[in-house]
């Protein structure tokens, strides 16, 4: 997505020792950094044919739909019903509601603006949904549940504000792919994932968000790799309850609390990871038997690693300038 080679990032992060620790106020540049992304957005709807909110339950009214508004397609693996170039703006509902389906389809390059969420699946399979913008939503960019083999791809979510809300739910939702999307100042946590396994979340891009940037919940086989995770308010990645997962070649940059949390998870793989200014620590491991692995721990306010469980494996770890709320007693751990 960004090029994120952990050797680089390395290279750069290490071109900025020389800056200075005891003036950085994390919470204004969290702030200022999530205006300044908020100003790249722009919401002109040119391009777009304004439509209606989509409601659709089940295959035979998404074949009647498709039908009456032209969408191509007729719902087959080589020939996918397509929902493309719409504007749709709304107060209080989703924009676009799919329900009990199993035929394939896409929603692509629409813009859905204001609704409670901007597309809702759920009990669906076959569904890839991708190049959709997604500004000023009050739940959630992206619901899916008690769904699977979904796709959801370059996709643009940011200024989601409503209380707990989410860039992207994922909830009883396996075997779902989260890739490439950009989420940007969310009033609760980037991702979250509930009761989902087997999914794989690589190369987003998650900024401003007011809890942990991508967060677990009891999910577990869940591969989490190449994202760019910055000024988060709480941790930017969090799992819970989640086992067997590997959190590898992440960028996270700037969070309130830990760069990486792991509790009552097990089994779990921390590798080639670049965390950048944590306000706690580094990585914060509470579950058994993880590996964590030629990661640096770079500028974290507490430690850079804290580990509360055993049967760890940890090796070959880059440790630099950490500890600096007590930088007058030395420490690399």
């Amino acid at each position: 997505m960004r090029g994120k080679s952990v050797v680089l990032l390395c290279i750069a992060l290490l071109m900025l020792c020389q800056q200075t620790v005891a003036n950085y106020d994390i919470n204004s540049t969290i702030v200022s950094q999530s205006q300044g992304e908020m100003n790249r957005f722009t919401n002109g709807g040119l391009g777009y044919t304004e439509s209606i909110p989509i409601h659709i339950s089940n295959n035979t009214d998404f074949a009647n739909q498709a039908t009456v508004n032209l969408w191509d397609g007729n719902g087959s693996v080589s020939d996918p019903y397509i929902i493309e170039g719409l504007n749709i703006t709304v107060l209080g509902s989703p924009s676009v509601h799919v329900e009990n389906t199993t035929v394939f389809f896409e929603v692509r390059g629409c813009l859905l603006t204001g609704g409670s969420i901007g597309v809702h699946l759920q009990n669906v399979t076959n569904a890839r949904i991708w190049n959709n913008t997604m500004p000023y939503l009050v739940s959630c960019g992206l619901l899916i549940t008690e769904s699977n083999n979904v796709i959801i791809t370059n996709n643009t979510i940011y200024g989601i504000n409503g209380a707990d809300s989410q860039g992207v739910y994922s909830l009883n939702s396996d075997y779902c792919e989260f890739s490439n999307n950009t989420i940007v100042a969310v009033s609760g946590w980037g991702f979250l994932i509930d009761y989902s396994n087997n999914c794989s979340i690589y190369e987003n891009y998650v900024s401003s968000a007011a809890y942990d940037g991508i967060r677990l919940r009891d999910s577990s086989y869940n591969n989490i790799t190449y994202n760019e995770i910055t000024h988060s308010h709480l941790s930017g990645i969090k799992l819970g309850n989640s086992h067997r997962c590997k959190i590898e070649k992440n960028l996270v940059k700037y969070s309130v609390v830990d760069g990486i949390s792991i509790e009552a998870s097990s089994q779990c793989r921390i590798k080639d990871n670049v965390l950048y200014w944590s306000g706690g620590y580094s990585v914060d491991v509470a579950g058994d038997s993880t590996d964590i692995i030629a990661n640096t721990f770079y500028v974290s306010w507490l430690q850079g690693l804290r580990c509360q469980t055993n049967n760890n494996n940890i090796t070959l770890n880059n440790f630099i300038e950490n500890n600096q709320e007590f930088s007058v007693i030395t420490s690399y751990l």
